[in-house]
């Protein structure tokens, strides 16, 4: 009510605007806790369940990292992208070769490949598109995304997964949880 919001109750019969007292209630605060309670409940199955997919090797990201993609049989499997596997071959092998990681994103970007947003962005996943269409900013590969392709063991075929948790169901701050306690589960998938 202090900040002038109008809540609306199909299921208690309530309108804010219209009786104001009726917000008040103890139904509603019961109510509320209830509600609450409920969506704790499910926030803990919700994580147990990511947890035994998690210990099974199943793959619970959001996003395939970049040089693969979900199998379109199993999301919870990964699968080679040729496309981008082979950028991330040629990234390897310059390594190998001697060049920093800082020469490798020169190198990529006088090439103009493409960055893995920018593959992210053209094969549709909506929450890399810049909110400013008309941005003549372009993409172009930085140092530490290179280093992130270099040192993610994702790539010898393993996954490592469960590196950070929110704080609470309520919260979206997330928490790093120490590398003890990490899901590592070898041979998932091709390297």
């Amino acid at each position: 009510p202090q900040k002038g919001v109008r809540v609306i109750s199909v299921l208690n019969n309530l309108d804010s605007v219209k009786d104001p007292r009726g917000y008040s209630s103890a139904i509603v605060s019961f109510a509320n806790i209830v509600n609450d309670d409920y969506i704790r409940q499910l926030s803990i199955k919700i994580k147990c369940t990511l947890a035994m997919k998690r210990e099974r090797g199943e793959f619970t990201g959001n996003y395939a990292p970049f040089g693969y993609q979900k199998d379109p049989n199993d999301r919870h499997k990964l699968v080679i992208d040729e496309e981008q596997a082979e950028i991330v071959r040629r990234i390897f092998d310059w390594y190998e070769e001697g060049m920093s990681a800082s020469g490798i994103a020169k190198r990529l970007n006088a090439m103009q490949i493409m960055t893995p947003g920018d593959f992210k962005i053209r094969d549709g996943c909506k929450s890399f598109i810049t909110h400013d269409k008309n941005s003549p900013k372009t993409r172009t590969w930085a140092v530490n995304t290179v280093k992130t392709i270099l040192t993610n063991e994702v790539y010898i075929g393993k996954l490592v997964q469960g590196k950070t948790r929110r704080l609470d169901y309520r919260s979206k701050k997330k928490m790093n949880v120490p590398m003890r306690d990490w899901v590592i589960v070898d041979n998932t998938h091709e390297a």
